[in-house]
């Protein structure tokens, strides 16, 4: 099954979305993003960018799992940047953003597949919308 044959709203709005794949990496990126969204604090990880990542309406955020694996963890409305952070030795956009209701009974149950063969963490929705399939839903949030 199609990501947008369970969450019809992707399609409908894929002009309007930017996806977040966050997979961390070095610096402050080095705290998993997944680690962030088992404690809670996966908004405030999200809201801190080296770069103005989300020009679009809303954001579509998936956790790296695992090889060709993402953890749905929720749609966010963009509001925007609210100003600019220092921390370590670089400044970061931080944004205002809002956690939907769109897709809310499968915050930290959905499993998607999505092979990323390429860098770009931050893809326009309509570029790979096809591409993000519907591998696994739990019954209950998947746990650290």
């Amino acid at each position: 099954m199609k990501l947008k044959d369970l969450l019809p709203f992707l399609a409908e709005n894929q002009n309007e979305f930017k996806v977040h794949c966050a997979i961390g990496g070095q610096g402050r990126d080095a705290r998993l993003p997944l680690n962030e969204f088992f404690s809670g604090k996966f908004s405030d990880y999200q809201n801190h960018q080296t770069q103005k990542n989300f020009g679009r309406k809303y954001i579509l955020s998936l956790c790296y799992l695992n090889k060709d694996e993402w953890l749905f963890v929720g749609i966010y409305e963009s509001l925007g940047v609210v100003g600019t952070v220092k921390e370590a030795d670089r400044e970061l956009y931080k944004y205002n953003t809002r956690l939907t209701d769109i897709g809310a009974e499968f915050i930290g149950k959905l499993v998607v597949g999505f092979k990323k063969d390429f860098r770009q963490s931050y893809p326009n929705l309509e570029t790979c919308l096809d591409n993000l399939e519907v591998l696994e839903l739990k019954r209950e949030v998947i746990k650290a």
